[in-house]
């Protein structure tokens, strides 16, 4: 009942390497339960499946649902109540919806004593966790996790830096494209060096903590690390952000996805329709015919 599959999935995110055995041999007594009842095993594991396994996209098409294990785990040390609220506002309302952000910061000295509620020393850190003490994507640490196991990426953010309603799907995009295990986002440069954000691929840091050496060189060598620019991905300073407006926001920011989807494909379609070209043009080769032919047809009236 798929305990196979995700037991797989959290020894992925663990760091462990799957190397197929061809001589390795394994008997089932009598037909499976798949076999026999597939459609009803489909039913029963894909009700709770969603729910341990990000990496299943197509069981998480609800556009609001909360999820046990999320995609994107982001990180942001609390500084001041408004730059930090600006940071964990915009990663909870972008277009990945299965984000969750864990909020760090020196919690336990939140004590409950007779206090001056304006001129608390801790008054910033106290209003944070007034706001986010009922929002179930929010969790409150004392560190930055180690690793977001078992949510496949973790995104640490500084305060003060918020993100558009596109950037993490696209962030987590970019990194699938060659499997990257690290994509640092350059934000600024000041006197003590480069301001960035990181996206790390869970996976890729738990392979390299099994190694002695400084973890990033290995995510490098084993997986590939790239830098980008923060203002290519919508990063942007609190000061400088738009206000977030809910659902309008996000429609954008989908629509300039599937903008850039189309013009991928329309050039896909020209790449396809250029070598149909070639090939009927060559001597002593067929053109295609059949299926190829029908393909681009409609590949040709939906460009």
């Amino acid at each position: 009942m798929a305990e196979d599959t995700e037991l797989g999935y959290r020894l992925a995110q663990a760091g462990a390497v799957f190397i197929p055995d061809a001589e390795a041999r394994a008997w089932h007594v009598g037909p499976s339960t798949v076999m026999l009842r597939e459609r009803e095993v489909h039913r029963h594991n894909w009700s709770y499946l969603g729910d341990l396994i990000p990496d299943l996209r197509w069981l998480r098409a609800h556009p609001r649902r909360h999820w046990l294990v999320p995609y994107v785990r982001a990180a942001v040390t609390a500084t001041t109540y408004e730059e930090t609220r600006a940071t964990v506002d915009s990663a909870l309302a972008g277009t990945l919806t299965d984000a969750a952000v864990t909020l760090v910061g020196p919690w336990g000295k939140l004590t409950g004593e007779r206090r001056s509620n304006l001129d608390d020393p801790m008054l910033d850190l106290r209003l944070l966790h007034n706001l986010y003490a009922h929002e179930p994507r929010v969790e409150f640490a004392e560190d930055v996790p180690a690793s977001a196991a078992p949510a496949p990426f973790l995104v640490t953010l500084p305060a003060g830096w918020v993100l558009g309603a596109d950037t993490l799907a696209r962030l987590v995009k970019h990194a699938d494209r060659d499997l990257l295990g690290l994509v640092c986002v350059a934000l600024a440069e000041g006197s003590g060096g480069v301001v960035a954000a990181r996206l790390e691929r869970t996976a890729a840091f738990a392979r390299a903590a099994l190694f002695q050496g400084q973890a990033d060189d290995l995510v490098d060598e084993l997986f590939g690390s790239e830098w980008v620019s923060g203002a290519e991905y919508g990063v942007v300073p609190a000061g400088e952000a738009e206000p977030l407006s809910g659902e309008p926001a996000k429609w954008r920011a989908l629509a300039g996805q599937r903008l850039a989807e189309i013009k991928e494909l329309k050039a896909e379609v020209e790449r396809l329709s250029a070598e149909v070209e070639r090939l009927s043009e060559t001597p002593g080769e067929q053109q295609p015919r059949g299926p190829l032919n029908s393909i681009m047809r409609h590949l040709r009236s939906a460009g």
